[in-house]
């Protein structure tokens, strides 16, 4: 937590933009004892929760970045349990077989996901990962994974991304974890509205997003922001999904549902997801916790339930109806 709350207050004070050089150890050294001590209490009482907390909650690149900030607070002399204990050691495992899967040499030569988890590697070749950055600076759009490498080597790239988006965001109070995210965003709102069963209501709204959408689509998909080729597996499919559905000309490929859109039940799928959605109060799991109001908020659900409610009146109105016709008596041949 000490660690985490340096980054974030250096980050959010814009520091690692206006200092070429960030002294650690002095700004550890700042922060009050009580401070430090509250924060050791937290991490200690809650290191066991690693053991049973469920692996889909954690997030993302946990077990690549987490065991190189415990080595960064050993540096700094803080008491934090050595390797031999058992929920570190299963930690470092977890982190041993994801970086195993992706060698070295291939990983500072091609664009993957590990780019996202920089600050998590040690023993990298910098002069081979730049060559992987992005027009607007970025490596994999991360802002700390690109942080990380201006800290490192001081690239003014690295340095123009990071300025971007701090001004982007208020100063850098609340940086995301990922940004731009234009492609992701336009899907999965577009998504909600659908499954809340509310999309007619929305349908300029809707046409605008896919637009911009199939602007961006190639043949081997799309990834979450607009302007590169690293395609990835959840926004290629929600994109080919709602592309289709909603009439535009992309190839089926190997993206065609075994079961056809038109087969579902919609008006059931969207009183099960309205049960499921929990509008503002919805988080999504990155490298932190964070939410998106285009996505998730409670206009929206508000909007379904009484559009919901509207439809199951009409459908009992239309079935009373439905029942005064069978008692009538049937007409002559």
């Amino acid at each position: 937590m000490i660690l985490i709350e340096l980054f974030v207050s250096v980050w959010s004070r814009g520091s690692i933009v206006k200092r070429h050089n960030f002294d650690f150890k002095a700004k550890c050294s700042r922060i009050s004892k009580p401070r430090i001590e509250a924060r050791m209490k937290f991490f200690k009482e809650n290191l066991s929760k690693l053991k049973t907390d469920n692996a889909e909650h954690m997030p993302g690149g946990f077990e690549v970045a987490f065991p190189s900030l415990l080595e960064m607070a050993r540096k700094i002399n803080l008491q934090i349990p050595d390797q031999d204990s058992p929920i570190l050691q299963d930690i470092y495992a977890r982190r041993r077989i994801k970086l195993s899967r992706i060698p070295r040499d291939i990983m500072q030569q091609v664009r993957t996901t590990l780019l996202y988890s920089l600050e998590g590697m040690t023993d990298l070749d910098w002069e081979k990962l730049l060559k992987l950055q992005f027009r607007d600076g970025s490596l994999l759009f991360s802002p700390s994974s690109t942080a990380f490498a201006f800290n490192e080597i001081k690239v003014q790239n690295c340095l123009k991304y990071l300025t971007s988006v701090v001004q982007r965001f208020n100063g850098g109070r609340k940086i995301p974890t990922v940004y731009p995210v234009d492609l992701f965003e336009h899907i999965w709102a577009v998504d909600r509205l659908q499954r809340l069963g509310i999309c007619r209501i929305f349908e300029p709204e809707i046409k605008e997003c896919m637009d911009y959408v199939y602007r961006y689509w190639t043949d081997k998909g799309i990834c979450w922001a607009r302007n590169t080729r690293i395609e990835d597996i959840d926004d290629t499919a929600m994109g080919f999904r709602l592309l289709r559905l909603h009439g535009y000309k992309v190839s089926a490929g190997g993206y065609a549902p075994e079961v056809p859109w038109y087969a579902g039940l919609p008006r059931v799928e969207s009183r099960f997801y309205i049960e499921q959605y929990g509008g503002e109060n919805d988080v999504w799991i990155g490298k932190t916790l964070y939410r998106m109001p285009y996505v998730n908020n409670n206009e929206y659900l508000e909007l379904a339930k009484l559009d919901y409610n509207n439809c199951q009146a009409l459908h009992r109105m239309e079935w009373d109806k439905m029942q005064k016709y069978e008692k009538k008596p049937p007409l002559p041949p």
